[in-house]
């Protein structure tokens, strides 16, 4: 999916089922590594992340079946999944795999609790700060594991096997506890671990594995007693519902106005969130089929709130409340606790005329009475979802751009289609921008869409940016069509190039494209032999190279002609190229074809 098209300013009513969540349904998954038996897993929920740990999964031997529906099934439920890990064939979880997302790296756990050695690529996922796995590693370490890193691996080993420990976490850490607690179980004797997170997804995955035939104990407290066990068996267990799902339907519906109930949501799961709604004016109401949110004809009370692990406000609901209070009446604050640099958000929100300053790790939103729909673009997971709230409460037409985020915690969203009577739409492409230059403010809002037969392709590692550096290899580029957005963070470069994929199939005359090529999250863009003061010049694009930092950072490099070349330093690499339009640049001088694509 690539965007949303919504026409705002309506109030939201119906219902919405709420999802199985996903903090919960991937270690759930991951813990299926555990057994040699079949784990079943009810209520998961259909997402490109547990769609991405599935393949990963796959590499290590498990099979996973997703059962069909069956006689009594709901009108929706999660899908039922079938993990049978009998044989694990490799203990290695490679980076084109892991760099895809964090939560991945949690394999490291159960492959050692079963097969006593592992090696796992450093993780990716999110650009949400640094989030080091410094402590995952220590816990293991306490479990009596032998750790280096070589080469962007964790290269792990317990040759006899991990042993029971004390663990006492310097800091809450979601991510050390699910480790931790997996790792725990197969070790010989007694895990104590200390300042565990309390998270409900903690506690549904010990659940989960004591069905197994862990003995786990304390979970959903700051202390949890892990007697080992000499091996798991198979089971069957539901994920819980989704709280930060639950959570952002509810502060939409804050937001929009009206009354929805949120079918199987459970409010102690999310209870300093529905307190915050309530202070802001929301009236909650709790039933036997979940929890019922309304707001009619009432203001937007502003609030002060700080995130924190649970039972706090929740950091993953952050970004929402952010939208919410930019329609307050008067002033709020939110502080940032648990990540740094979560507020992302902030300058799309601005976008829609939302009033946001920042100190710190401090956000103070004045309130304004009507947010104005405008193009935007999604930045994570949270801060997409944030955007789709703001648009719906916007007067005019919003349209959320690069939603692919949305897809990967986000089962359900176009439910909200059909309880909002504005208009919504999903893969909306108008017509590409035309003119006699390569980049307007126009194409720059909406050059990554295209028509459906154009290109678009993403970029979001080395290997990927090596496939569009083939297809822009002899690009033409104009010195005014390299735009830096220093405010933004973004580059573009409207470009001139060689449709090499239809040129070299050979069936009609080769044909040239308008295209755009956009970086994102760049920190700084330097130049060399490039005259930017001479809008007129002409340049050939010859390749695009990254050089990976400190993950997930590293410059990209664009080489041109004559020695000209751009540097562009990034927080991490997000980059798309992406077809505007067909364009007779004149075609009778077809170069070479660039390696990466063949005749």
């Amino acid at each position: 999916m690539d965007r949303i098209r919504i026409v705002g300013g309506s109030p939201l009513n119906g219902t919405i089922a709420i999802s199985g969540a996903k903090n919960a349904a991937l270690p759930l998954m991951i813990a299926g590594l555990l057994t040699e038996e079949t784990l079943i897993l009810d209520n998961v929920p259909r997402l490109a992340d547990v769609a991405q740990l599935q393949r990963i999964l796959s590499n290590h031997g498990v099979d996973i079946m997703s059962a069909g529906k069956r006689p009594g099934d709901r009108e929706y439920q999660g899908q039922t999944l079938h993990i049978s890990a009998a044989d694990i064939i490799d203990t290695t979880a490679p980076y084109e795999l892991v760099s895809r997302m964090r939560a991945s790296f949690w394999v490291i756990a159960p492959l050692l609790a079963r097969m006593h050695e592992a090696k796992v690529s450093l993780p990716g996922g999110c650009a949400i700060g640094t989030r080091p796995v410094d402590l995952l590693i220590m816990a293991l370490e306490k479990l009596g594991v032998e750790i280096s890193i070589d080469a962007g691996y964790v290269v792990a080993k317990a040759p006899g096997g991990l042993r029971g420990a004390a663990i006492d976490f310097p800091k809450v850490t979601v991510s050390g506890t699910h480790v931790a607690l997996m790792a725990a179980t197969l070790a010989k004797g007694t895990t104590e671990i200390d300042n565990a997170a309390c998270e409900p997804e903690i506690a549904d995955v010990a659940d989960c594995l004591n069905k197994m035939g862990a003995r786990i104990s304390g979970a959903g407290t700051p202390r949890i007693i892990v007697e080992g066990v000499e091996k798991l068996h198979g089971a069957r267990h539901t994920v819980l519902p989704d709280r930060i799902e639950a959570g952002t339907y509810a502060m939409a519906v804050a937001m929009t106005g009206g009354e929805v109930q949120l079918a199987g949501a459970r409010p102690e799961l999310l209870q300093s969130a529905l307190d915050v709604l309530t202070q802001a004016g929301a009236v909650i109401t709790v039933n036997k089929d979940g929890i019922r949110v309304a707001r009619n004809g009432v203001g937007i009370n502003p609030v002060t709130v700080s995130t924190a692990p649970f039972p706090g406000f929740p950091t993953d609901l952050q970004a929402q409340l952010m939208a919410l209070m930019a329609c307050a009446g008067g002033s709020s604050r939110i502080t940032e606790t648990i990540f740094e640099n979560r507020f992302m958000h902030v300058q799309e929100l601005a976008r829609f005329g939302a009033r946001i300053s920042l100190d710190g790790e401090t956000a103070t939103i004045d309130g304004i009475a009507r947010l104005r729909g405008a193009p935007v673009m999604a930045t994570d997971l949270r801060a997409s979802v944030s955007l789709v709230i703001a648009g719906l409460a916007a007067e005019g037409e919003t349209m959320v751009n690069r939603i692919y985020h949305l897809d990967r915690g986000f089962e359900r969203l176009d439910i909200i289609s059909t309880a909002v009577s504005s208009g919504w739409k999903r893969n909306c492409r108008p017509a590409a921008p035309r003119s006699s230059g390569l980049v307007t403010e126009e194409s720059l809002e909406g050059f990554w869409m295209g028509t459906p037969e154009q290109l678009k392709l993403i970029a979001l590692d080395a290997d990927d940016l090596s496939v569009i550096s083939a297809h822009v290899q002899d690009a033409r580029v104009q010195a005014a069509d390299i735009v830096w957005r220093q405010d933004e963070r973004r580059l573009v470069v409207g470009m001139n190039r060689l449709d090499w994929e239809q040129t070299l199939s050979g069936g009609t005359a080769p044909r040239r494209m308008i295209a755009a090529l956009r970086f994102d999250r760049v920190l700084a863009c330097k130049s060399r032999n490039i005259d930017l003061d001479r809008p007129e010049a002409l340049l050939e694009l010859v390749g695009i190279e990254f050089h990976p930092a400190e993950p997930p950072g590293g410059s990209a490099l664009l080489h041109f002609s004559h020695g000209g070349a751009l540097r562009l330093d990034v927080e991490c690499l997000e980059c798309e190229l992406t077809d505007l339009g067909a364009d007779d640049f004149g075609t009778s001088d077809i170069p070479t074809a660039p390696s990466g694509l063949e005749a």
